[in-house]
């Protein structure tokens, strides 16, 4: 039997790591949920729309329902969304909330890791700039389905592993250009690596974390710490520029609220970059100000710096 590794907790419900997974976020998105950390979206790579889902924590079906989403005029996207729901086998007396699969399940089923839920969807609730992920949030049986409420999801094991010496400018190398976004691998110096996570370096009371962010366009992101002996309200920064402040604390998770930012590439303005808990080759998303593709070469050298508004 293959070794079954612990990713995150919330109230004796596990979520396991497997193959497929590239990354993951608690607070790379709009929506309420993520601006405090209390849902996890798990991402298959980048434009895999339609891939097999696996399930990433045990359970049984019980109830799988259609949800409207937005319409979206510049991009093609699904105007229905899923919400699947899943009983813990771990913790029977909690629920598993899962969206934007296409459900090849049915009620009353009983799912291991990995098993097949469906497939990756294309949502309406989705950006241009979205990849295909799973949403998942841990629930009390009595309150399932709103948009608030969720438990507070713990990542295990982020022991600091290696140190980075970041810089609010720093160099990266094209991967990919697409009209939708383009990935960067950043210079090594760069990366933090902690347990099983790799990512964006961002300091809090001097001890170095990793950015979970859509920065600046979401207002709000998260910082990973080994620790977590940091108060609310304490500024949160990349090299020596101020991105936010503490303004909420789930045990080493930081919920920041950022400040005024803008970020360029080679002179041209971005919407932003997205973060991500990467599990394996951490890389950069560079969001464009409308959906077009950048004027960037693979393989070319590139600088982004991130400045202050306010300066």
């Amino acid at each position: 039997m293959t070794k079954r590794i612990r990713l995150a907790e919330s109230c004796g419900v596990f979520l396991y790591l497997l193959d497929s997974f590239e990354y993951i976020s608690l607070f790379n998105s709009p929506y309420y949920a993520h601006n405090h950390g209390i849902a996890v979206d798990i991402y298959l790579g980048p434009g895999k729309f339609g891939a097999e889902a696996p399930c990433p924590t045990p359970g049984k079906v019980v109830s799988i329902r259609k949800v409207k989403t937005p319409i979206r005029k510049n991009f093609d996207a699904e105007e229905t969304d899923y919400l699947i729901i899943l009983k813990s086998e771990e913790n029977p007396k909690q629920l598993i909330k899962i969206l934007h699969v296409n459900p090849l399940i049915k009620i009353g089923e009983n799912l291991d890791i990995g098993d097949r839920l469906g497939t990756l969807i294309r949502s309406g609730f989705f950006n241009f700039w979205t990849d295909p992920h799973i949403h998942l949030e841990i629930r009390n049986p009595g309150d399932a389905i709103r948009a608030k409420g969720s438990y507070p999801i713990h990542l295990l094991y982020p022991e600091k592993k290696e140190n980075s010496n970041p810089n609010n400018s720093f160099k990266c190398k094209v991967i990919d250009v697409s009209k939708d976004y383009t990935i960067v691998e950043p210079s090594p110096h760069m990366i933090i690596k902690m347990g099983r996570f790799y990512g964006f370096p961002t300091k809090i009371n001097n001890d170095l974390g990793i950015l979970d962010c859509g920065l600046p366009h979401y207002g709000f992101g998260g910082v990973l710490l080994e620790k977590d002996n940091f108060e609310m309200g304490q500024e949160a920064y990349i090299g020596d520029l101020q991105i936010g402040n503490v303004f909420e604390k789930q045990q080493n998770l930081a919920a920041i609220k950022l400040k005024p930012l803008s970020i360029s590439c080679e002179g041209v303005d971005l919407r932003g970059i997205s973060l991500y808990i990467n599990l394996k080759k951490p890389l950069i998303k560079l969001i464009p100000r409308k959906r077009e593709k950048l004027n960037l070469g693979k393989d070319e050298e590139i600088l982004i710096t991130i400045q202050s508004k306010e300066e």
